[in-house]
């Protein structure tokens, strides 16, 4: 007997349009500034982009942005229980980040196959979007770019009985090529991403990155905005601020940005705000 489609939303990036609101910035941003001090070769890849969203948040209030008029949004859902969501839920900024599209993750209680993922993607208010699945029958990655929809299925990422951090690493890896793949890109000439030659799992095993790679980004965007799914506008906090867009600060960072554009302004043209120069080379 079906049952009837459970969907929780989590929202990574929403926004009405008109307004602003932050993005990229992960769970671990605000406590970045223990890792500034670590060594990059020490940090994991969910650590490296917390380091780089705390830099980007001191210096200039990370990044905020507004959505285009009938903007879509590429869903993750969850139709499994093999693996926890924890252990993979951190690539979803990182994705949202790199595409500047909205994205959110919903869970499912139905059985979702090839003849429903459609009307899954549906029922969670997506444009497009992944499912995570456990089937005994499917391969690992089944993609439907044309209907924007693709299968993650977990069960062939653990027939070999790997270790839960090694499971919950391939899903990574899978999570970033599934959205890659349903986004209208399925190779590329760099043999160390994501999309290169994979035909077993330990070769999606030796592959050290969790990311694709930077060459078949076009295409991904390209095919998001004939799915629905137009990119947003984004700009760093303190260059909303200037412009008189920026929504209010949301941490000490922008707060203090914040306030120094409002001064700034105050000051008028008689007093204009200056440009230091930049340091010069030694």
């Amino acid at each position: 007997m079906k049952m009837v489609l459970f969907v929780t939303s989590l929202i990574i990036c929403a926004v009405a349009f008109g307004q602003s609101t932050d993005v990229g910035i992960g769970p671990f941003a605000l406590d970045g500034a223990s890792l500034v001090k670590k060594p990059k070769d020490q940090l994991t890849p969910e650590q490296l982009v917390a380091r780089r969203q705390y830099l980007m948040l001191k210096r200039f209030g990370g990044f905020v942005y507004t959505k285009q008029p009938g903007s879509g949004k590429f869903v993750f859902v969850n139709a499994q229980k093999k693996v926890p969501s924890r252990a993979w839920s951190l690539q979803y900024p990182i994705i949202s980040d790199a595409f500047s599209v909205e994205l959110s993750e919903a869970t499912s209680d139905i059985e979702v196959t090839v003849k429903n993922a459609k009307d899954a993607i549906k029922a969670a208010g997506g444009n497009a979007g992944v499912i995570l699945i456990d089937n005994p029958d499917y391969p690992a990655v089944l993609v439907a770019p044309e209907c924007g929809w693709g299968l993650l299925n977990v069960y062939a990422l653990s027939i070999d009985k790997p270790s839960p951090e090694l499971l919950a690493r391939r899903v990574r890896r899978e999570i970033w090529r599934t959205f890659a793949m349903t986004a209208g890109s399925t190779d590329t000439e760099w043999d160390r991403c994501l999309l290169g030659p994979i035909t077993s799992l330990q070769d999606l095993d030796d592959i050290q990155s969790e990311a694709v790679s930077p060459e078949p980004a076009s295409k991904i965007k390209k095919h998001l905005i004939k799915l629905g799914i137009k990119p947003y506008t984004r700009v760093t906090y303190k260059q909303a601020c200037i412009e008189g867009w920026a929504h209010a600060p949301s941490n000490d960072f922008q707060r203090a940005i914040w306030e120094r554009v409002k001064s700034d302004k105050e000051r008028g043209p008689t007093n204009p705000i200056t440009i230091p120069p930049p340091n010069a080379k030694k």
